[in-house]
């Protein structure tokens, strides 16, 4: 997994992992280091390249654990957000998703380890599908789950329920990972959150998906 995007100075982000030791065009390195099986880890790297040759500006490995990288996106100012999923070598079911934010500078972090998990540890979620960034430098992301999200993102929990099938989700959070509201889109049948896409003239929101006989519009009047 991983994503590109071009900073607000035309230079290049990327988001993506890395398993062991790796050399790069530079002849640094970096090392994920080993699991508890002697096996490497595997971690996310971001990475800041100058868009006239490609060369490293800097590259900061996230030093979270059996991460694999997902979803990147850039604030207003450049401030970079990315989330990864936790790969569970004991289950088969989704792992928790992590969400940092990394200064465009230096690569720096300045929010680490904002964890979106389920309420009950048999339960799971998917990796975050989407994520977007507002007019307003929140973070709206989408995905799926089963059983009872908790969406707070601090140390409280808030429950997003779903049921015993896959359920999808659409949740915005301000800047710095503070839930702002959530809805799930909950089926006797799977629902599935495909994609979002964002309208900075009309401050709109579009989200697409599959669901059968699911209410589109949990925070208002019924819409099947």
């Amino acid at each position: 997994g991983g994503e590109v995007s071009v900073g607000s100075d035309g230079n290049i982000v990327v988001l993506g992992g890395i398993q062991g030791l790796v050399t790069f065009d530079d002849g640094s390195t970096l090392d994920s280091g080993l699991l508890n099986t002697g096996e490497p880890d595997f971690k996310m790297v971001v990475t800041k390249l100058d868009s006239s040759d490609g060369s490293i500006i800097w590259k900061k490995l996230i030093e979270a654990s059996r991460l694999y990288a997902v979803n990147l996106a850039l604030t207003s100012n450049d401030d970079i957000i990315i989330s990864g999923i936790y790969f569970n070598p004991a289950s088969l079911l989704g792992g928790d998703n992590y969400f940092f934010k990394v200064s465009y500078v230096d690569g720096s972090i300045i929010v680490d380890d904002k964890i979106l998990t389920n309420v009950n540890s048999s339960d799971s979620v998917s990796g975050t599908r989407e994520l977007i960034i507002d007019n307003n430098d929140n973070i709206i992301i989408s995905g799926e789950y089963y059983g009872a999200l908790d969406i707070d993102l601090s140390s409280g929990v808030t429950s997003l329920d779903g049921g015993n099938m896959s359920s999808s989700y659409m949740i915005k959070y301000d800047s710095n990972f503070e839930l702002v509201w959530s809805m799930g889109f909950v089926s006797s049948s799977p629902t599935v959150g495909l994609s979002l896409a964002y309208d900075s003239i009309n401050d709109l929101i579009y989200f697409s998906g599959a669901a059968y006989d699911v209410d589109m519009n949990p925070l208002g009047d019924p819409v099947n």
